[in-house]
């Protein structure tokens, strides 16, 4: 049972758990679903979801797997079809826009302006870095590029909550709440 948030927060995940699981952490890329079919399955399971539930859903923005057939859910317009057509507003997740921006070859603000960032109530920052030759969604210490995005993204948006993901020691955590504070008070 929830009691303490005041949102339900689900990833826009549009690929078969397991399947993104395999090309995740294995590097094993299954074969692409009907994205039609799961894009209109996975809306209404979230209308229904949130007819069932007391809280509002935010639905995360989702990096996306390293091979075209898997771009989907990252995709700026699906985003957006889901987000309408669901009435769920965003959990904007910036180092998963950085990821897919990077992975559909646009730059990050581009990547930005074409989602409904008015629909922000909450924002994920964490650092990416670039792994076994792309960049990935990594909760590594925030760098210049980072802040400079956030503070990019804050210009455009109006959300609740920031949340600093990170796997870091606590000093360094720390250090990056002290920073981060700038931008809420």
């Amino acid at each position: 049972e929830v009691t303490q948030s005041p949102w339900l927060s689900l990833h826009l995940a549009l690929l078969p758990p397991f399947t993104y699981w395999m090309g995740r952490f294995m590097r094993i890329y299954l074969p692409a679903p009907d994205y039609r079919k799961t894009t209109r399955q996975f809306i209404e399971n979230i209308k229904s979801l949130s007819n069932g539930c007391n809280l509002p859903v935010l639905l995360e923005n989702m990096p996306c797997l390293p091979v075209e057939a898997h771009f989907e859910e990252a995709k700026p317009d699906v985003i957006t079809k889901v987000l309408e057509c669901s009435n769920c507003n965003m959990l904007l997740d910036i180092a998963h826009a950085r990821v897919a921006a990077a992975a559909l070859g646009i730059d990050v603000r581009e990547y930005l302006k074409r989602i409904p960032l008015e629909r922000t109530v909450q924002i994920h920052v964490s650092g990416p870095r670039v792994l076994a030759g792309r960049l990935q969604d990594a909760h590594e210490c925030l760098q210049k590029e980072d802040y400079d995005l956030l503070e990019w993204t804050l210009c455009r948006t109006s959300p609740q909550v920031i949340t600093l993901e990170n796997r870091r020691e606590p000093e360094l955590v720390h250090e990056q709440l002290n920073r981060l504070r700038k931008f809420i008070t």
